[in-house]
């Protein structure tokens, strides 16, 4: 049960500049002070234009060009209102990209160390170079700025590398930490690079079954889970089949945990959440690996996830979570969240808002932020991958028969389509983009009807140098609402290579575009623009999510 014990401070910023700040005469002039001439109103506005940041321009942008519509009208200035407004949709959507138009190329790359930390706003990514934190520009991968924190730097919160949704939540304040594990500081930091606040935890953080993780909104997030895991034990290989007989076995030995997120500086607790633990196979604890002609099997802690959207542990019989507002997600059961293989065991924000939950019975819901539920489906409810921002009432649900039904908040089905594959990749123009495996099929949003399919043949992703056919498959998905740009995996049994291809909407003519990475890489887009994330497999492991070793910035060509 969650216990909201507060509520932590706001961060606010002032966005009035100070010399417009007094109360007196004339601009900042204090009462009974001499008048001087200053500087000259159109200085004064200069200052104040260079001071905003693009976010803040962008706004007085629209709102200039909303007068001189209402005041001059024209369908060219309609026109450029219009496209900012669409602009400013896209930037904010989940998997949304302003401009897909003409051949791509990599514009820039980044090896990473511990892939991308946070998502910040205007267009910025946090990442960590040695012993400090290191904010990057997404337009061009130059630097805006570096704070050093010592060693074993940390910060958050992370985004899933492959849920869009979260991509589109910037942080206006990160949470780092760094240095030995029974001192670790805590240093938050603006957008700007700027330390908000700092602490050093003591050793009670470093105990065996505690794990910590920066958290959004300047909190951390603590698990204190007592008790040992299961004990790792090894065979040899001759007697593989006891090993496997031994993890169906059950194991009832385990205790309750607590997750809490504190505030980072203060440590005040401002929510607590009780986790039960619940009997589980073995299975569900590790796993198992060949050591020469030895088979052990290990039980690693498991994963403490703190995203934008969530902080959650889901592992060897304890599953606990709490959404970014610090609200208890006990009914948004975890399942496999990504596309494909690619993703990881957890819950799925849905892009509208909320996350998908799973009741357990065959049905599942839509939950709010507040973990409320909103809506009821029989079947799993499928979350696009990307959206051009546009309002959908239309809700995805697969009924595992082999079809994808539409349905709108109330229950009622819309439509019903036989598809091979039930991933929705793009709800955008209209249209939902469906399947991955070896075809895509485009469904007219609200009829159903299908209007094109593609397959990796058409795709021109499918023959290798021999002529001999591959497999195909699209695993990613960013969208500027006229096209959807995506990752073709091909696996001809030498190694996965993955492309990006432009797909058009209304037509489903394909492009594909001269980038290639050899292994698994995956969209997604912050600020309206397309990053591809290469996955640094060797790097990855069974407790974590696959980790991304190079993130590449894809412009014109």
């Amino acid at each position: 049960m969650a216990r909201r014990r507060g509520t932590p401070d706001a961060y606010t910023f002032d966005l009035v500049p100070d010399d417009e700040a007094g109360s007196g005469p004339g601009l900042g002039g204090e009462a009974g002070e001499d008048p001087s001439p200053g500087p000259s109103l159109r200085e004064r506005a200069a200052a104040r234009f260079r001071a905003s940041t693009r976010r803040q321009r962008a706004v007085a942008a629209g709102a200039a060009l909303g007068t001189v519509l209402a005041v001059g009208g024209g369908v060219a200035i309609a026109t450029a209102v219009q496209d900012h407004q669409a602009a400013e949709r896209l930037r904010a959507a989940p998997g949304g990209a302003v401009r897909i138009d003409g051949p791509l190329e990599e514009a820039w790359a980044l090896e990473l160390d511990g892939g991308v930390l946070a998502v910040l706003p205007d267009g910025g990514i946090l990442t960590r170079v040695g012993d400090a934190a290191v904010a990057v520009d997404v337009s061009d991968g130059s630097e805006r700025w570096r704070h050093p924190l010592g060693p074993d730097v940390d910060c958050g919160p992370q985004p899933r590398p492959h849920l869009a949704a979260e991509w589109a939540m910037p942080s206006e304040v990160v949470v780092c930490l760094a240095g030995p594990s029974d001192a670790r500081q805590v240093t938050v930091l603006d957008a700007g690079g700027t330390v908000v606040g700092e602490r050093t935890l003591d050793a009670a953080y470093a105990r065996e079954g505690v794990q910590v993780e920066p958290a959004s909104d300047g909190m951390l997030a603590v698990l204190e889970r007592p008790g040992p895991l299961p004990e790792p034990f090894e065979m040899s290989a001759e007697r593989s089949e006891e090993v496997w007989a031994r993890l169906e076995e059950g194991w009832i030995d385990g205790e309750d945990a607590v997750l809490r997120l504190e505030d980072a500086v203060s440590g005040e607790v401002v929510t607590e959440v009780d986790a039960p633990f619940e009997p589980v196979s073995l299975f569900e604890c590790g796993g198992v690996s060949e050591d020469g002609d030895r088979v052990v099997a290990e039980f690693p802690p498991g994963e403490l996830v703190a995203s934008p959207a969530l902080v959650e542990h889901r592992h060897c019989g304890v599953d606990v979570a709490v959404a970014a507002t610090g609200a208890e997600l006990a009914g948004a059961s975890a399942g496999w969240s990504g596309v494909g293989w690619f993703g990881s065991p957890g819950r799925t924000p849905y892009p509208d808002g909320g996350f998908v939950a799973d009741d357990g019975t065959g049905g599942s819901r839509l939950v709010d932020a507040q973990g409320e539920t909103t809506a009821s489906y029989r079947g799993t409810i499928v979350a696009p991958v990307a959206t051009d921002g546009t309002a959908a009432e239309v809700v995805f649900v697969d009924a595992y028969d082999g079809s994808i039904g539409a349905f709108d908040r109330d229950g009622t089905e819309l439509w019903r389509a036989d598809v091979s594959s039930t991933q929705v990749l793009a709800r955008a123009g209209g249209v939902a983009v469906v399947g991955g495996y070896e075809e895509v099929v485009a469904l007219e949003l609200e009829t159903g009807e299908e209007l094109w399919r593609t397959t990796g043949a058409t795709a021109g992703v499918t023959e290798d140098g021999a002529g001999s056919a591959t497999m195909f498959a699209i695993t990613s998905a960013v969208t500027d609402g006229t096209t959807m740009l995506a990752t073709a995996l091909t696996d001809g049994g030498t190694g996965a290579t993955t492309r990006p291809v432009s797909i058009d909407l209304a037509t489903g003519a394909v492009e594909p575009h001269d980038v290639e990475v050899e292994g698994w890489a995956v969209l997604v887009a912050v600020d309206g623009r397309p990053l591809l994330q290469v996955f640094d497999v060797e790097a990855s492991t069974a407790g974590r999510s696959l980790v991304v070793g190079t993130v590449r910035g894809l412009g014109p060509a």
